[in-house]
C-alpha cells in the first residue's frame, strides 16, 4: 500500500505560458494526510468534505471510503482535525461505530441550527457494477445523519461527538414499498444513494435535502422483468423537507414524478441557475448499455424552483449533452456575471452518437434566464475521462480557473486558466485516479487550496502558492440570522471600480461526492472593490449592500 501511495504523491508537473501565475505544492505528507487508503469496489464513490467540526475557524476534513471486502477495518470514513499549523490529526474517535458500507459521499450543514456542523453520509450497494444492465441489486444500505454534539458537550472534542440520529430524523432513505416488492431479493431495504445536495428550497431558514438514487438499468428493459415493475421506482429521487424540529419529511409534491426524476442519478447539485432568489437543482444522470437504453434516460434533469414550493422541469437546452455526468460545478467562465455550468463526463460515450461537438466534458454558458448548447469543445475544455471539477480564482487575478480531476490512473489532472479564450492555459497536477475534489483555505493564508481523493490510493492536498501580494482580493464570510446557518443558497455579487462584476454562491455540495468550505473568495487583480451585494437565502429577498470596504476580509451580518 505504501508503495502505491508514494507513487502518485508528487508536485506540479508543467504549465504553459497562460498558466504561469499558478503554483501548487503537494503537501499531503507534511500535512499528515498520507496514511489512509481509499477504495470502493464500485469505483463510483469517495468524497471529501471541508467543514469546521469544532468551531475554531479552521476547516477540518471528512473523507468517505468504500466497502471493505477484506473485513480488515482499514477501509472506513476518516475525520481529520486541523491543528492550525498546516497539519492534521486523524480523530475517528469522534465518529460513532460505523457499519461496513460503501460510503458514496458526504455533505455538511447545521441541519438543526444548534451552532455546530452536522454530517450526512450517503451509501450505495457494494455489489453495484457499472457495466451491468440486469445484475445490479435495486436496494442499498441506509444513509447516515450524524449530529455534531460539540456545542452540547461544552465545546470539547470528545469520543463519540457525532451521534447517529438517522432514524429519529427520518433520513434512512428506506421506502415502505421496497420490502414487499423485492421479497427474497432484499438485502438492505433502502435506496442506493449516489449523490445528494443540501438546499433551502422553501427559504424558511431550515436546510433541506435532495437525494439522488442510482441503479444503472432502464426500467422496461426486455432483459429483466424485475426492472419492468420497480426499476424506475428504485431510481426515483427524493426531496426531504426539514421540519425544523430535528426531523425531515418527504415532499412528494415538490418535484415532478415519472420518468424525468426516475433516471439513474450520479451527481446532483443545488444552486442558482436563473436570476431569482430561489435555489434550483441540476440532476446529472448516467446510463449504460445502448441495446435498449432510450435517449431520455441519458438526458440530465434541470429543476427550476418556481418560488411556490415546487420545481418545474426546465425547457432550456441544458442537459442533453452529458450522458454520464459525474462531477459538476457552477462558475462564471466568460466574466458576464452569470453562472455557467461545467460537468465531467465519459469521453466517446455511445450516447453522444460520435458527435464531435458533444464528446467529452460539457460546458453550458448562461444566457441570463436560459442556457445555450454545449460549447466545451469550442473553449478547449472537453477533456478526457474526469470526475471532480471545481471553479476557483486560484491566482486572485479576477478570472476564474477550472480544476478538472483526471479519472484514470497516472494521468495528470488539469487546472485551466484564461477560460474565456479558445486556447486556455493548462497547469498539470500529478494525481492518481481522482474522484472527489474540494476547496478550502486550510492554512488561512488568503487563497483556496485543493483537496483530492483518489480511487485505489489516498488523499492529496495541494497547497496554493500564488503570489497574493501582487493581486487584490476579498474573502466574504456570511453571518446569518434568519437564513439557514450555513447560508447555503446565498449569492454574492461584487462590482469593481472598473465596472467588472464577479459572482459567487454558497452551494450545498460541490464537485463529485464532495463539498467546499463556505467562505467566498474574490480575486480582483489590480482592481478594487466598489460594492458588494449579498443576496440572503430568505423568502423576503433581503439584500445587504456594502461599500467603502477596507482590508481583504469581511464578515457580513444578516
Amino acid at each position: 500500500m505504501k508503495k502505491l501511495l508514494v507513487a502518485f504523491i508528487g508536485g506540479v508537473l508543467a504549465g504553459n505560458a497562460l498558466a504561469q501565475g499558478l503554483s501548487f505544492n503537494d503537501v499531503t505528507f507534511q500535512a499528515g494526510l498520507n496514511a489512509e487508503y481509499y477504495s470502493s469496489p464500485t469505483r463510483h464513490s469517495l468524497g471529501v468534505v471541508w467543514f469546521d467540526a469544532n468551531n475554531d475557524g479552521y476547516p477540518d476534513i471528512l473523507a468517505t471510503n468504500g466497502f471493505d471486502g477484506s473485513g480488515s477495518g482499514l477501509t472506513r470514513p476518516n475525520i481529520y482535525i486541523n491543528n492550525q499549523d498546516g497539519t492534521f490529526t486523524t480523530m475517528n474517535s469522534l465518529l460513532p461505530a460505523l457499519p461496513n458500507h460503501d460510503f458514496a459521499g458526504a455533505l455538511a450543514a447545521d441541519y438543526d441550527r444548534d451552532g455546530d456542523v452536522d454530517l450526512f453520509l450517503y451509501t450505495a450497494n457494494e455489489a453495484f457494477f457499472i457495466n451491468s444492465i440486469v445484475d445490479n441489486p435495486l436496494d442499498g444500505p441506509p444513509n447516515l445523519l450524524l449530529k455534531n454534539m460539540f456545542v452540547e458537550s461544552g465545546g470539547v472534542l470528545q469520543t463519540g461527538m457525532f451521534a447517529d440520529v438517522t432514524q429519529q430524523a427520518n433520513l434512512m432513505d428506506c421506502p415502505a414499498w421496497m420490502p414487499g416488492v423485492l421479497g427474497d431479493d432484499l438485502t438492505y431495504g433502502c435506496y442506493q444513494t449516489r449523490s445528494a445536495t443540501f438546499l433551502d428550497y422553501n427559504l424558511d431558514g431550515w436546510i433541506d435535502l435532495y437525494v439522488g438514487h442510482m441503479v444503472v438499468n432502464r426500467a422496461g428493459s426486455i432483459s429483466d422483468p424485475k426492472l419492468d415493475s420497480v426499476g424506475k421506482l428504485a431510481n426515483q429521487d427524493v426531496l426531504y423537507r426539514n421540519n425544523g424540529d430535528g426531523t425531515f419529511s418527504i415532499d412528494d409534491a415538490a418535484i415532478p414524478s415519472g420518468s424525468i426524476t426516475s433516471r439513474s442519478t450520479l451527481v446532483v447539485r443545488s444552486g442558482h441557475l436563473n436570476n431569482d432568489i430561489w435555489p434550483d437543482i441540476y440532476v446529472g444522470h448516467v446510463g449504460n448499455n445502448p441495446v435498449d437504453m432510450l435517449d431520455e434516460d441519458l438526458r440530465d434533469t434541470v429543476l427550476i424552483n418556481n418560488g411556490a414550493g415546487q420545481f418545474v422541469v426546465s425547457q432550456s437546452l441544458i442537459g442533453a449533452d452529458t450522458p454520464a455526468a459525474m462531477g459538476i460545478d457552477f462558475g462564471d467562465v466568460n466574466g458576464d456575471g452569470a453562472f455557467d455550468i461545467y460537468l465531467s463526463d465519459v469521453p466517446n460515450h455511445y450516447g453522444n452518437r460520435n458527435n464531435l461537438a458533444t464528446i467529452g466534458n460539457t460546458l453550458y454558458l448562461s444566457r441570463g434566464s436560459w442556457y445555450g448548447s454545449n460549447v466545451a469543445w469550442r473553449y478547449g475544455l472537453a477533456n478526457d475521462l474526469s470526475w471532480g471539477v471545481n471553479f476557483a480564482d486560484f491566482d486572485l487575478d479576477g478570472k476564474q480557473e477550472l480544476f478538472v480531476g483526471a479519472g484514470r490512473e497516472n494521468i495528470s489532472s488539469l487546472i485551466y486558466s484564461e477560460l474565456g479564450s479558445r486556447m486556455p492555459g493548462q497547469l498539470q497536477l500529478s494525481t492518481f485516479n481522482v474522484r472527489g475534489s474540494a476547496l478550502a483555505d486550510y492554512d488561512l493564508d488568503g487563497d483556496q487550496d485543493l483537496l483530492l481523493i483518489n480511487e485505489g490510493g489516498g488523499l492529496q492536498l495541494y497547497q496554493n502558492n500564488c503570489q497574493r501580494d501582487s493581486h487584490n482580493s476579498l474573502i466574504v464570510e456570511l453571518a446569518p440570522s434568519a437564513s439557514n446557518t450555513d447560508c447555503i443558497g446565498a449569492k454574492v455579487v461584487l462590482t469593481t471600480t472598473s465596472g467588472q462584476t464577479h459572482v459567487r454562491q454558497i452551494k450545498g455540495g460541490t464537485s463529485s461526492h464532495s463539498q467546499d468550505e463556505n467562505k467566498l473568495f474574490f480575486g480582483l487583480g489590480a482592481d478594487s472593490v466598489q460594492t458588494v451585494h449579498v443576496h440572503w437565502p430568505v423568502a423576503s429577498g433581503q439584500v445587504t449592500v456594502l461599500s467603502n470596504i477596507s482590508g481583504n476580509h469581511v464578515v457580513v451580518q444578516e
